[in-house]
C-alpha cells in the first residue's frame, strides 16, 4: 500500500514517509532532524470515507542532555523533559565539561543535536562551618579537638582567637590545619596566664573557600 492510501503513514515536510510504529534509523533521523515540529498527516475516517489532509504540530516533548568530560566521549546524563534549565551537581571544580542536547517529540523522534557548550566550573561555595570546638588547657597551652564538618571538600581548618566574645578575631595559623589524620588536634603554647580566650574555627575547602565561624570555645589559661 502506498503512502497516499495508507492512513498510518506520515509524510514529513514532503520528503519522507514515516511509519510511526517502527523504530527510526538513519537516514530517517537525518531527514527528520529539523522537521518533526510540523507534519502533514493523511487520515481516513473509514475505508470508504473521503481522505482529508490536516496540519499537525508535533512540538518538542522533551530534551535529553549529553555530557563529555575533557576530551572524552559524550554520554547521556539526563532527560530534562520540558524544563528550560538543569543543574549538573556531578562536576569537579577546574574540570572542563561539554554539553549538548537533543529534542524529541511525542513519537520519540529525535531532533538534530544542539551546538556544544563547554564550561569549566569554578568552586565559589564555602564548606560548612565546624561544630562547637572542645579542648583543654595546660598552664598557658591550649589544646583543641575540633569537630569536622560533614563534607568531602575539606582541606583544613583555621583557628581564630579573641579576648572579647564575638570578636574581632585574629587567625593563629599560617596555613590550614591538616585534617588528613583523625582525630584532629591543635596545640598552641605561650598564651598569657590567667586570661580568658574565645576561640572559633573555620573550614577551608580545596579551592580556598572559607566557611563562617564555628560557635565559640571559651577557655581560661592557668598560671
Amino acid at each position: 500500500m502506498d503512502a497516499e492510501r495508507d492512513p498510518k503513514r506520515i509524510r514529513v515536510a514532503g520528503e519522507l514517509d514515516v511509519d510511526p510504529g517502527r523504530r527510526l534509523e538513519e537516514p530517517d533521523l537525518a531527514v527528520l532532524a529539523d522537521t518533526f515540529d510540523e507534519a502533514d498527516v493523511d487520515r481516513r475516517p473509514g475505508n470508504d470515507g473521503p481522505r482529508r489532509r490536516t496540519r499537525q504540530r508535533g512540538g518538542t516533548s522533551g530534551r535529553r542532555v549529553f555530557r563529555a568530560e575533557g576530551s572524552g566521549a559524550f554520554v547521556f546524563v539526563k532527560d530534562v523533559g520540558t524544563a528550560s534549565t538543569w543543574t549538573d551537581y556531578m562536576t569537579m571544580a577546574g574540570q572542563s565539561y561539554s554539553y549538548k542536547a537533543v529534542g524529541y517529540n511525542q513519537s520519540n523522534v529525535a531532533s538534530s543535536t544542539s551546538s556544544v557548550a563547554t564550561i569549566t566550573p569554578l568552586d565559589t561555595t564555602p564548606p560548612p562551618a565546624p561544630g562547637v570546638p572542645t579542648g583543654t588547657v595546660s598552664g598557658t597551652t591550649i589544646i583543641l579537638t575540633p569537630p569536622l564538618p560533614c563534607t568531602h571538600d575539606l582541606a583544613g581548618l583555621n583557628v581564630h582567637i579573641s579576648q572579647i566574645s564575638g570578636g574581632p578575631y585574629t587567625k593563629l595559623n599560617n596555613s590550614p590545619i591538616s585534617v588528613g589524620v583523625r582525630p584532629v588536634t591543635w596545640t598552641q603554647a605561650g598564651f598569657q596566664p590567667n586570661h580568658v580566650y574565645y576561640i572559633v574555627l573555620t573550614s577551608v575547602d580545596f579551592s580556598g573557600n572559607e566557611s563562617g565561624y564555628s560557635p565559640e570555645f571559651v577557655t581560661q589559661t592557668g598560671s
